[in-house]
C-alpha cells in the first residue's frame, strides 16, 4: 500500500521477532502485541512491520493501532484484508481470523462493484464478528443494516485455500 515499499524494505538491516505467549484471552494478547509493535515502530529507524504475510508502513500501523484507545479491537492491525479478482468477479478476503477461532471470510461480487463499498463491508463484518464474538454459519444472512441480507455460504475458498465463509454482495 506504500508507494516506495519495495525500495524501503530493501534497506532492511535487522529485525525483531515479537510474540505474546499463552492460551487465555487471545484478543487481549493481540491488543498487547499491537501496542508493543506500535511502540517499536516509533523508533526513528523502523521501516516496516511484517504481520499476517503483509508488510505494514509504520505510520499506518501506528495510526490504526490507536483504535485500542477507543475500546475497539485493532482490526486493521490484526487482520489482513486482501483482494483477488479474475475476469468474472472481485473478492475481498480476510487473513488472520483463524487465529481467533473464526473461519476466514470472502466477500465476492461482479466486476462492476464499487471497491470501496466491498472493502467497507468486509471490514465492518469482520469488526462485528471479533468485537461481539459472533460465529457466522452456513445458510445465515448478514448485513450492515436491518434491510441488507447477504447470504453466507461455507465452501472451498475462492482466493484462499481451504474452507471459507463466502458472502455474495452482488
Amino acid at each position: 500500500m506504500e508507494k516506495n515499499a519495495e525500495q524501503t524494505v530493501s534497506t532492511h538491516k535487522a529485525h525483531i521477532i515479537m510474540g505474546v505467549m499463552g492460551e487465555e484471552n487471545i484478543k487481549e494478547k493481540e491488543k498487547l502485541l499491537v501496542k508493543i509493535s506500535s511502540s517499536c515502530l516509533k523508533q526513528h529507524n523502523a521501516i516496516a512491520l511484517c504481520s499476517n504475510g503483509a508488510v505494514y508502513e509504520p505510520q499506518f500501523y501506528i495510526e490504526t493501532s490507536e483504535m485500542i484507545n477507543t475500546e475497539n479491537f485493532p482490526i486493521l492491525n490484526s487482520i489482513w484484508f486482501g483482494i483477488y479478482s479474475d475476469k468474472n468477479k472481485k473478492v475481498f478476503y480476510t487473513y488472520g481470523l483463524y487465529r481467533f477461532g473464526y473461519k476466514e471470510i470472502e466477500i465476492y461480487s461482479d466486476m462492476n462493484s464499487n471497491m470501496k463499498e466491498l472493502h467497507t463491508l468486509i471490514v465492518e463484518i469482520t469488526a462485528h464478528v471479533i468485537n461481539n464474538d459472533i460465529e457466522l454459519h452456513n445458510g445465515e444472512t448478514i448485513g450492515l443494516s436491518a434491510e441488507q441480507k447477504l447470504k453466507i455460504t461455507e465452501s472451498k475458498g475462492i482466493a484462499l485455500d481451504g474452507i471459507t465463509l463466502k458472502i455474495d454482495a452482488k
